[in-house]
């Protein structure tokens, strides 16, 4: 104990202690959540908060915290105790710890905030709301119209905020970026739930859907869907069509089965900004994407002969055929809950985007 002492005095003497959070270990700043800096021995970095921006003796205020790895400092607690606060600096918060990373793909924190991007993009279509008004010679509106405000925001000070009461519904469309080369598009928009579906004894399923694409050709007969499904109490994603055409596959969802972005079930959550990307490519492959905060979820993905099919009543050939996506000539984006239960529906959706190419959260 008396070597320890002196040893932590005569480094304190030496000028080289600094501190994560004027603390009293490591050197330029202590490592986010989960480091840990013990007595005479270097403190690993924490695994969420990289380096942080530490300073002390020996570096300049609001430094990177590549030199504080560790350095040597009183016993602490992993990401906090002598070592400081987790994730924090003398020159402030660390980049990469505030928890909105996913676990296995680019995640959305360093996406969000900030000014909008549409100005500086060179995609076909990026909607930022910003103006305050919908631009209509972009977006037409069918159902209940939608408002534009600064609730909340994925980017800039301005979204779409959609309200719905029981059975409403509001579909933005557009046709400016049609047709595409090959038939197929890229498409890439934040949305945040306030309320989804919500389970009583009376109410325990509901299907949704916040994106609709149609068009002409051999499978013009349905609408291609991305939304979801409450089922079993919690609300998942899922996609699919209507096509109940004589020869289409019929009316169907395929749902969810990956992991959510930090491991967890797939349940979609509310509160909290969503970034959600997916493709579709018409009749020369006949596939459909979807990413969820940059990670691919694979169990969704439909080709032309691996999709879900449901047979019709009406048409008894509906649900025997493959998966044909039409020649793309619109797309809407909103909200449609195909059986209300007698709740009202609240989101806020930003920084719509559309291009040949796959977006991403971060652009």
């Amino acid at each position: 104990m008396r070597f320890r002492r002196f040893l932590f005095a005569a480094i304190f003497a030496a000028g080289v202690c600094c501190t994560a959070s004027s603390g009293s270990g490591g050197r330029t700043g202590g490592g986010g959540a989960g480091g840990a800096s013990t007595g005479g021995s270097s403190g690993a970095s924490g695994a969420v908060g990289g380096g942080g921006t530490g300073q002390g003796a020996g570096a300049p205020a609001g430094a990177a915290g590549n030199a504080g790895a560790g350095g040597t400092g009183g016993p602490g607690a992993a990401g906090a105790g002598d070592g400081g606060a987790a994730g924090v600096s003398d020159a402030g918060a660390s980049d990469a710890g505030n928890g909105l990373g996913d676990a296995a793909g680019v995640g959305i924190d360093g996406a969000l905030g900030g000014a909008s991007k549409c100005a500086s993009s060179t995609f076909q279509l990026c909607e930022d709301f910003e103006s305050g008004a919908l631009d209509t010679a972009t977006w037409t509106v069918q159902g209940t119209a939608p408002t534009i405000d600064g609730t909340h925001v994925a980017r800039g000070s301005k979204a779409l905020h959609i309200l719905d009461p029981n059975g409403a519904f509001t579909k933005l469309s557009e046709k400016k970026t049609f047709r595409e080369p090959n038939d197929t598009y890229f498409a890439r928009m934040f949305i945040y739930f306030k309320s989804l579906p919500v389970p009583t004894n009376s109410f325990n399923y509901s299907h949704w859907t916040i994106v609709g694409a149609t068009g002409d050709g051999p499978g013009s007969g349905g609408e291609i869907r991305l939304g979801g499904q409450m089922l079993n109490g919690v609300n998942l994603w899922g996609v699919g069509t209507d096509n109940q055409s004589a020869g289409g596959t019929g009316d169907w969802t395929n749902i969810d089965q990956d992991r959510a972005p930090d491991g967890k079930p797939a349940y979609v959550p509310t509160g909290q900004w969503l970034c959600i990307e997916w493709m579709h490519a018409g009749p020369d492959t006949n596939e459909t994407k979807f990413w969820w905060d940059g990670v691919e979820h694979t169990s969704i993905a439909t080709t032309e002969t691996q999709h879900g099919t449901k047979l019709s009543r009406a048409v008894p050939s509906a649900g025997t055929g493959n998966f044909i996506l039409p020649n793309f000539t619109a797309v809407w984006i909103g909200w449609q809950d195909y059986s209300p239960g007698g709740e009202t529906y609240e989101m806020w959706i930003d920084e719509i985007a559309i291009d040949h190419t796959r977006i991403g959260c971060e652009n």
